[in-house]
């Protein structure tokens, strides 16, 4: 490739296993453990970027909280369909409640509405279904094992702030506005799922339509496309992972 003096070349590599120490030595390598790096300078950055300085507070708050506790306990337990780095998950945790809040506009005008404190449990309830989807999205169920399913016990049981109902499992919620502000049910709060069920349209047939391109909305189809619809009104890559039939191509 012929490189014009102003001209840079620069290659981002996953690992040197391959590379001959005279490509090391001639071609100015800069070496990044993402262990040593980690995933906390993108959301510092990704977080000083927003608007608000109360949703900063508050984002930085659950940040903290809940990302390097899940991490843990996957690198033990748990395994996903296709190798997901802790930045990937992070950047799409990122990009998830990017799609939720837009600008952030909504939701300052929530905190006056609401006062801070319910307002702070809506964005911990989305910042909730936010984790889940993008650190625990990727888990699957074969043969020997039921990922998802040690998923979702594992949350229900560690997770006790924002709390999803017993019956089912926290892929099978979404967040309800209506919902709020939550209440006090004994020594908890209400949860502020609803599950996904109630949000699928129901089917009407229209008569003449090609069988092939009849569609009828599920609870699969119907949480997927949400997902989705959040991270391509901000020009995010998304990757549905699935074996033949599951509907990747009808949503």
């Amino acid at each position: 490739i012929p490189l014009t003096a102003p001209m840079r070349l620069l290659l981002e590599i996953e690992n040197m296993r391959e590379a001959s120490p005279a490509t090391v030595s001639r071609g100015g390598v800069i070496f990044m453990n993402d262990t040593d790096v980690g995933w906390a300078p993108f959301v510092t950055s990704w977080i000083a970027n927003r608007e608000y300085d109360t949703e900063r507070g508050m984002l930085q708050k659950l940040f903290d909280t809940y990302p390097a506790k899940v991490f843990e306990w996957m690198k033990k337990n748990c395994a996903t369909i296709v190798p997901l780095p802790e930045i990937n998950r992070i950047q799409h945790l990122c990009y998830i409640m990017e799609g939720i809040l837009s600008n952030g506009d909504n939701f300052a005008a929530q905190c006056k509405s609401m006062g801070l404190d319910n307002a702070q449990q809506l964005l911990e309830s989305y910042f909730v279904y936010g984790c889940i989807w993008a650190i625990g999205g990727g888990t699957f169920t074969d043969k020997q094992f039921d990922h998802r399913k040690n998923f979702d016990r594992w949350w229900k049981d560690e997770m006790k702030t924002i709390r999803f109902p017993e019956e089912g499992q926290i892929f099978d919620y979404c967040v309800s506005e209506d919902l709020f502000p939550l209440k006090m049910e004994g020594e908890q709060l209400s949860t502020p799922f609803v599950p996904w069920e109630t949000k699928v349209p129901e089917y009407v047939h229209s008569p003449g339509t090609v069988f092939g391109k009849l569609y009828v909305a599920t609870l699969e189809t119907q949480r997927l496309t949400y997902l989705l619809d959040l991270l391509m009104s901000n020009k995010r890559r998304c990757m549905f992972v699935g074996g033949a039939g599951t509907g990747k191509t009808t949503v």
